[in-house]
């Protein structure tokens, strides 16, 4: 079998499920590592059996990779994924694809120049209820009416310990919108298959001693006129998940107790009494086999993208999209005001910069 010679650069933290999938996968040759701690990328390297280094330029060159995972702190993203395209590498990047729209784009523009495959890692769209999900509503369910998502999570005080990054403004970009959430905005936005052109949100940081949100809640208005709802937090002990969507001839139900669906005659026919309300039955979604899941699903998808020359399950214009998103309920809850999607990439840096101050989050400012 074809396979593509490929490295990884940041070991720390989540490239060790990457270096993980790299090496189990038939499609992929795991060749090197790479990581500023020394101590990190020599552990990994012995314990893979490949080769290590502390400069990624080095060893792209020494190498001669096809491919890499970056996987290190946000605010790293974008110059090392810049980085690497000069090389003509291609990339898959953790997520989030950057910190903000403006270096998303440039990365997405440097991609396309050096002609190079860019992936972003949102590993919940290879869940196998989730391409079922995603072929059922692209085959019948029409268009979205109306959608809702909950995410919290439980985040202590010791992970924001973990790194001097974490938590703040300049290293993180944000909280829980950008860290655990975008996961689940990237699925929401992804199933809706519209783009959101307008949000207003609120934000704050009731628990956590951190720089950025723990906290957000935001209502956008999609390119189609429907509206979709989000509520996020990081200090739900238990969490919570629930995503519902509605469409002109169905519905979708994906929460932690699993997936449902239901396919109904046209909503308009029905409340216009064109034809008799129904009662269909919701059915369930279960025991779906799909060849691989999480990073070793995304890992395979980008080296048989590579490999075939085609689109990667996630490319970096849908990586954007949820940065975007992100971005925007930053801006409206730092604003107090209802923002316009695309947003201004410029706009937002001058917000980033003014919350890198660390003042309060509900203090407004003069822009």
């Amino acid at each position: 079998m074809v396979t593509i010679r490929y490295g990884v650069i940041g070991v720390g933290g989540v490239g060790k499920a990457h270096v993980k999938a790299a090496k189990e996968l038939e499609n992929i040759e795991l060749i090197a590592v790479a990581d500023i701690n020394v101590d990190y990328a020599k552990k990994i390297g012995e314990e893979y059996n490949v080769h290590w280094y502390k400069d990624y330029g080095e060893m792209i060159e020494k190498e001669k990779l096809d491919a890499v995972s970056i996987c290190v702190p946000h605010f790293l993203h974008a110059k090392i994924g810049l980085d690497v395209i000069d090389y003509d590498v291609n990339v898959l990047m953790e997520k989030p694809i950057t910190i903000t729209v403006g270096e998303a784009e440039k990365l997405i523009n440097k991609a396309k120049k050096h002609n190079v495959k860019l992936g972003v890692c949102f590993q919940h769209r290879i869940d196998p209820e989730s391409i079922v999900l995603k072929d059922l509503i692209k085959n019948g369910m029409g268009e979205p009416l109306r959608g809702n998502l909950l995410y919290t999570c439980y985040r202590d005080q010791r992970y924001y310990g973990k790194g001097a990054w974490r938590g703040t403004w300049w290293g993180e970009g944000g909280g829980v919108l950008i860290n655990q959430a975008i996961h689940y905005i990237d699925l929401f936005f992804w199933f809706l298959g519209k783009k959101p052109v307008k949000i207003y949100s609120m934000m704050d940081n009731m628990l956590h001693n951190i720089e950025v949100e723990d906290t957000a809640s935001a209502v956008s208005l999609l390119e189609n006129n429907s509206q979709a709802v989000m509520q996020f937090s990081s200090f739900d002990n238990p969490s919570i998940f629930h995503l519902d969507i509605r469409f002109s001839r169905g519905a979708i139900i994906m929460d932690s107790s699993g997936v449902k669906y239901v396919k109904t005659p046209m909503l308009r026919d029905m409340i216009e009494n064109k034809i008799e309300k129904t009662e269909p039955e919701w059915a369930t979604l279960s025991n779906i086999k799909v060849k691989y899941t999480g990073h070793k699903g995304i890992l395979y998808d980008f080296a048989n993208a590579i490999i075939e020359d085609k689109q990667p399950l996630i490319p970096g214009e849908e990586g954007k999209i949820s940065i975007e998103v992100v971005n925007a309920i930053i801006m409206s809850g730092f604003l107090g005001k209802v923002v316009e999607l695309p947003l201004n990439p410029e706009e937002y840096d001058k917000i980033l910069e003014k919350l890198k101050e660390r003042k309060p989050l509900g203090e407004k400012y003069s822009l």
